[in-house]
């Protein structure tokens, strides 16, 4: 088989891979295990990068193979070094996991299992002897059947406690004041929208007072909060059910806004995957408890590392006040650790 042509691109993956290297000091006795776990997944991203989505199965061994001749890793290792980049999000890793960890759990045959046995790997502070027991013996089979994510012999709510965190209602960030001969003010919706509003009672205002705004039209009137006070609470629509710690929904910002369908994760909680009957089970208890409601009230302040936003989800059935609800509604976060459909997730 005659020689690929050089690809004028390699020389600059060798030196930006060679730099990964150099940064993560992997061949010096002071690189930490997690350490080195990161550089090799920043190490396959790169070479991802530069493979693309090339068909030619041999231009990619090719450049493994040129890799390891002028970096000194094995061409094995930077085979299992791509898999782990193309398997895992770096941030499924843990510090307690060494990259003999990441190697065994490459050995499962898709990425539901890699990460079922990245997960219980950290959880049970596993060796990697023990992790590789749990490989061959099919251990994700028998977790595949169980109804539940929590065993009936272990407490659902062991470890720091889980309590939601709403806020105010209709309550908002004052970003500038108004014009000094009206009373127009821009403020802070959320989910980066920004809006001016006419608001009754609010002379002098100042860019960072937190107000909550009642009424409608051109009848808004306000209140001045603490600068405490906690926002980011709103009614939302839901719209679909991805699984049992994640769901779409839109979002009423208030002021005649809301926002586009956005993809929301339950904080604090970690449902099993669908391809496991536990969880199917939790999907299915958060559709029959939210088919029973036409809105609920979410808090979220910030994003997890895959964009979905962190959120606590109050509902009550029957009751049309979203105040009431955002007071007295069941905690569907924590009605889903009761009942052993999730496991506490703190990250």
């Amino acid at each position: 088989m005659p020689t690929p042509a050089p690809d004028p691109r390699y020389p600059a993956l060798r030196e930006q891979v060679e730099g990964i290297l150099s940064e993560g000091k992997v061949h010096t006795r002071q690189a930490s295990e997690s350490e080195k776990v990161e550089t090799y997944w920043h190490i396959g991203d790169a070479i991802q990068s530069h493979l693309g989505d090339t068909p030619r199965a041999e231009y990619g061994q090719q450049t493994l193979l040129n890799l390891s001749k002028d970096i000194g890793i094995a061409e094995s290792t930077l085979g299992e070094i791509l898999l782990f980049r193309r398997s895992l999000p770096i941030s499924s890793t843990s510090r307690k996991l060494g990259w003999s960890h990441i190697r065994e759990v490459l050995r499962a045959p898709n990425q539901d299992q890699r990460l079922f046995y990245l997960r219980v790997a950290e959880e049970g502070s596993w060796s990697v002897r023990q992790l590789r027991e749990a490989v061959r013996a099919d251990a994700y089979a028998h977790h595949a059947d169980q109804p539940y994510a929590v065993s009936l012999e272990e407490d659902p709510l062991q470890g720091r406690p889980l309590k939601a965190r709403m806020g105010q209602l209709y309550t908002y960030r004052i970003v500038s004041g108004g014009n000094p001969d009206g009373d127009e003010v821009y403020l802070d919706l959320g989910f980066g929208v920004t809006c001016q509003a006419s608001l009754v009672g609010l002379e002098g205002v100042e860019p960072g007072q937190v107000v909550t705004v009642k009424g409608a039209g051109d009848t808004l009137s306000c209140t001045v909060r603490s600068p405490r006070t906690r926002r980011y609470t709103y009614v939302a629509w839901v719209q679909r059910i991805i699984d049992g710690d994640t769901l779409i929904a839109v979002v009423d910002l208030g002021l005649g806004h809301q926002t586009r369908p956005q993809r929301f994760r339950l904080r604090g909680i970690d449902c099993p995957e669908l391809s496991t009957l536990a969880g199917r089970n939790a999907r299915e208890f958060v559709r029959d408890a939210l088919s029973q409601v036409s809105f609920v009230v979410i808090t979220t302040h910030r994003t997890d590392t895959y964009g979905r936003y962190l959120a606590d989800v109050r509902y009550l059935p029957g009751e049309p006040d979203p105040e009431v609800v955002c007071r007295k509604g069941r905690y569907l976060n924590r009605e889903l650790l009761e009942r052993r459909l999730a496991k506490r997730y703190v990250r």
